[in-house]
């Protein structure tokens, strides 16, 4: 399925979940004690992730990325955790697969009458994806929603994207597709959360604007290379809400550990 990104539709914006006030204020490792005495500065998760991401900006590539996934997974308790504690993101997923399912049995348009989207036709692009993104309107208005939502738009774009170049295509969605997005769907959450998260690691004014947007589209894209999902023979459709949650809890705890 073809990857082009596009930005149409709006944007999650958020401020970031973890606050820095309790990291040491300087990144030496030894700091002197009362009576004269050094002793070695316990390291704190948070800020092994501040240190780790403030050098992937310096040198973005694959040995700094790998060093700050890694620690900031530790910092959230493993893959397991981060994938319990994204719930607007299996919420934004669960919705997908659902619309998706639709889609695949009935068509776009009837989906799109079906989730009461209205008709799509006539709209301008950034209209009809906008109405489309309102499928993700529940998801809540925590941090990590707004990376759900922001995964979403951006998948909803290139589903757009993809029905107006041929409709055929969409409207005869195979499971393997509808896999397709998914993951599609998933990197682009875990790369919305993790920026997030992260956001306010530098200091002020430390890296220049270029820098940084630099180094976050690199670190899309490796995510996006990282996360390579093969679940295709699963059929969502046949599966009821629970066995959907248990799947989806099983396929974000798979994609975290890739990173």
């Amino acid at each position: 399925m073809g990857t082009s990104k596009s930005n149409i539709g709006p944007k999650g914006i958020s401020s970031p979940i973890p606050s820095w006030s309790n990291d040491s204020p300087n990144d030496e490792d030894h700091i002197p004690t009362d009576n004269g005495e050094e002793e070695k500065e316990e390291l704190k998760p948070w800020g092994n992730v501040k240190r780790s991401y403030s050098s992937f900006v310096k040198n973005p590539d694959k040995v700094s990325f790998k060093k700050l996934t890694n620690n900031y997974k530790k910092a959230n308790g493993g893959d397991k955790e981060l994938s319990k504690s994204a719930i607007g993101g299996r919420k934004g997923a669960r919705k997908l697969v659902q619309f998706l399912s639709a889609v695949s049995q009935n068509g776009f348009n009837k989906a799109c009458e079906e989730f009461q989207l209205g008709d799509l036709e006539g709209l301008s692009p950034e209209d009809a994806i906008n109405k489309i993104c309102n499928l993700f309107e529940n998801i809540d208005g925590t941090d990590e929603g707004s990376a759900a939502k922001a995964a979403a738009v951006e998948t909803i774009n290139q589903l757009y994207e993809n029905y107006i170049e041929d409709s055929d295509v969409l409207n005869n969605l195979n499971v393997e597709q509808i896999s397709d997005y998914l993951s599609l769907y998933i990197s682009n959450y875990i790369f919305e959360r993790l920026s997030i998260e992260v956001s306010k690691a530098l200091e002020e004014n430390r890296f220049t604007k270029e820098q940084v947007m630099k180094a976050n589209d690199t670190l899309k894209d490796f995510i996006s290379a990282e996360v390579e999902l093969n679940f295709a023979e699963k059929d969502f459709s046949s599966l009821d809400v629970q066995q959907q949650n248990v799947m989806i809890t099983e396929i974000f705890t798979l994609a975290y550990s890739m990173i």
